[in-house]
């Protein structure tokens, strides 16, 4: 799992270098790269869905990291 926040982080222009299965190696947008839907949510009855696991890494992995990377990506 990465987190689209992390791929920005380490993106061009909007972009981040991706390799098809074959091996051949493509730019893809932030925005579309390693998208699931509902990758970090546990399916409940009726449809209902939980979000513990999304909830705490942006509570204590995002969060926390924001600062950092931002510092990294300005150089300092």
């Amino acid at each position: 799992m990465v987190l689209q926040y992390w791929l920005r982080t380490f993106a061009e222009d909007g972009h981040v270098l991706g390799r098809w299965r074959s091996g051949a190696e493509h730019r893809t947008p932030v925005r579309r790269a390693a998208v699931v839907r509902h990758f970090n949510t546990d399916p409940l009855a009726e449809g209902q869905r939980r979000v513990a696991l999304e909830t705490y890494v942006d509570r204590h992995v995002d969060g926390p990291c924001a600062p950092v990377l931002r510092a990294l990506r300005e150089g300092q």
